[in-house]
Parts: structure tokens; C-alpha cells; sequence
């Protein structure tokens, strides 16, 4: 299952996992019922969502063989479309497929579901440490207002700390409040990752105020029939976006020795352009600050030794080569010198 990329297009994937869920959802919306009373001690109202998610998502260099993007797939839509900026979607990719589209960092109260839930995340083929989920353990590390407007994943310029990756065997369930900061690692290693997302929730169902979407169609654990759930209040559509957390300066600066603190990074701008310097064992390194990935700027994770850590989707680069682990990924290296308290930056190194 975890080579079905060789067989498989990548467009056809979003199918192939629907048309699974669809064709086993009464005996899953059983078995989960099961393992949450029998395993999770669960009981009295507690609802599920009726669409167990599951997800084929391919090696990056095979996901972006894919021909559909956002606007092709928008255009199959029946009934109202729940994006109120697809541009920005689709620029948030970097105009990738979607077949290659990643999670951001996120909580998912942001998303329109409910509070007062839990997670089950069920590990089926092909997990591994390059390409599961990670967390930013540390209690309220972002904010409602700390989020983009669309897609809401978290806004650039938030200190996060180092996220942490569980170790998963196939078969593993995770389960995990889903109010922590959490998001998907793209998928660098050799196999198509086969997840199954499941969500229970208490009632009654509380949703965040500034959330405009709503997460609807919920079922009662205990008997699989209808929930209870009183009428959601669908929000209405906003028409444009609101403010977020103001990204890094663009202001240009002189860059003194002081700024630079071992083992800590510095953002700024030179010549119009975004770089991040380190200092490791007194001496000064630069890069174009930006991950190769979807041009995310870095530095918002602190240093994990001589790694640095993209937030938006886990790539760690060394700072020694400026290789991603997986080698398909690199940091654009800068020539730089410091001289009389005075840091300077230069051109791309050859």
C-alpha cells in the first residue's frame, strides 16, 4: 500500500481514499465506535463526525505530477464553495496541485470545528518521522488573531518552539486534543502516507466566534443514528480579509555584531531581500530566508543544534550544508563578512 504511487495517479487519489470510506463507512463508524468506549472509556453525548477522513498522500516528487489545482477542482463543485479567497489558497501552495498540498500549522477550532474534541488519527501505511504530523506542544503558542485569513494556518513572525514528531509504526492510533497547534509534514521520504482522521466532539457543540466555517453532519457515538445536534448557525461568508499578526519588518537595517547571538537566529532585510544569519561557534553564516519549500520564512523555531526548522511543514535544513535531511530541499546560501562591529551581506554564494 505504501508503493501505490508507483499504480496509482496522483489525481486519483483524493478518489481512491472516498471511495474506501464510502464503501466501509457503516462497518468504520462501528468500529470506532467500539475501540472509543471499549479503549477511551467514552459514553453519554458524545457525537462523530459522519465522514471519517482518509488521505493518500504521495511522496512530494510524485505528488506534484498532479494536473489539478484549486480552480479546476472548484469548477466540479455542486453547491456553495466554503472558500471566500481561493487566490490566496492557491498562493499559500505556491500554485502547486493540490495533490501536493500540505497542512499548515493550525488548530482546529480555526477550521470550524467544535471545541471539546479529540482527534483519532489512525497511522494505516507508510508513516514515518518524513512525512506525519508534528506539534507545537506549548499551551496557547498561537492566538484566534495569529492565523492568516485564508488558508487559516499560522501567520508568519509568531515564536513557536521546537515542534515535537511522534514516533509512528503503521497500525499506530495517535490521539491528541486537537486546540494544540499542530500541522503535516511534507512528504519527503519514498512512501505514500495512508491515514485515516476521525474526529468525537461532547456536546453541545461550542464554535469558535470568529470562525467562519461551521464543521456540520455529526452522528451519536452510541447508536450510530442522528445526533441531536441542535441547528448550526452557519456564519456568513466574510467579503474580505481581516487584519493578522503583521508580517516580519521589511525595514532595511545595518546589522551589528551584537544582534547575532550564538546559537540564536536574526532576521532582516538587505538589498530588499529577506535573509537569516546564525552564529555558530563565533561565526557567522547567512541564507535567503526562505524555505524552499512554499517560500515560508524561517526563523520563527529556534535552533535545534545545527538544524533550523521551517514551522509551516517540518523541514529541517542543516546549517552546515544547508540540505534538507531529504536532500531534495536547500537553503540559498549568501556570501557574508563582519568587520568592525558591522556585519555585512552579499551576494549568493557560487
Amino acid at each position: 500500500m505504501a508503493l501505490c504511487h508507483r499504480h496509482v495517479p496522483p489525481d486519483a487519489a483524493r478518489d481512491v481514499a472516498g471511495a474506501f470510506v464510502a464503501d466501509n463507512r457503516m462497518w468504520l463508524i462501528e468500529t470506532i465506535r467500539e475501540f472509543a468506549v471499549q479503549r477511551l472509556g467514552l459514553e453519554g453525548d458524545i457525537v462523530l463526525h459522519s465522514s471519517p477522513t482518509m488521505r493518500l498522500v504521495f511522496p512530494f516528487s510524485a505528488a506534484c505530477q498532479g494536473k489539478i489545482g484549486l480552480t479546476e477542482f472548484l469548477r466540479g463543485v455542486k453547491g456553495p464553495v466554503q472558500n471566500p479567497d481561493p487566490e490566496a489558497t492557491i498562493a499559500y501552495h505556491g500554485g502547486l496541485p493540490m495533490s501536493a498540498w500540505t497542512h499548515g500549522p493550525h488548530v482546529d477550532s480555526w477550521w470550524g470545528q467544535p471545541f471539546d474534541g479529540v482527534n483519532l488519527w489512525l497511522a494505516i501505511a507508510g508513516i514515518n518521522k518524513d512525512n506525519g504530523l508534528f506539534f507545537f506542544d506549548r499551551a496557547g503558542c498561537a492566538s484566534s488573531m495569529d492565523h492568516r485569513f485564508e488558508p487559516p494556518y499560522a501567520s508568519q513572525g509568531i515564536p513557536l518552539p521546537l515542534p515535537t514528531r511522534p514516533e509512528m509504526r503503521d497500525g499506530d492510533m495517535l490521539i491528541f486534543d486537537p486546540e494544540i497547534l499542530h500541522a503535516t509534514q511534507v512528504n519527503v521520504s519514498a512512501f505514500t502516507r495512508i491515514s485515516l482522521a476521525i474526529r468525537l466532539n461532547r456536546l453541545p457543540l461550542r464554535f469558535a466566534p470568529d470562525a467562519w466555517r461551521r464543521h456540520t453532519g455529526w452522528i451519536s457515538l452510541m447508536d450510530g443514528g442522528p445526533a441531536g445536534v441542535s441547528e448550526i448557525d452557519l456564519p456568513e461568508m466574510p467579503s474580505k480579509p481581516r487584519e493578522t499578526l503583521s508580517q516580519a519588518s521589511e525595514r532595511e537595517e545595518d546589522i551589528r555584531s551584537e544582534h547575532l547571538r550564538e546559537g540564536e537566529v536574526y532576521q532582516a532585510v538587505v538589498g530588499g531581500r529577506a535573509v537569516l544569519l546564525t552564529r555558530r561557534d563565533g561565526r557567522c553564516q547567512a541564507f535567503v530566508n526562505e524555505c524552499p519549500h512554499l517560500a515560508r520564512r524561517l526563523g520563527d523555531v529556534p535552533l535545534d543544534g545545527a538544524w533550523i526548522t521551517c514551522a509551516d511543514h517540518g523541514l529541517r535544513f542543516s546549517l552546515d550544508s544547508g540540505r534538507a535531511e531529504c536532500g531534495e530541499f536547500g537553503l540559498t546560501r549568501l556570501q557574508v563578512a563582519e568587520r568592525d562591529g558591522i556585519i555585512t551581506v552579499g551576494t549568493v554564494e557560487d
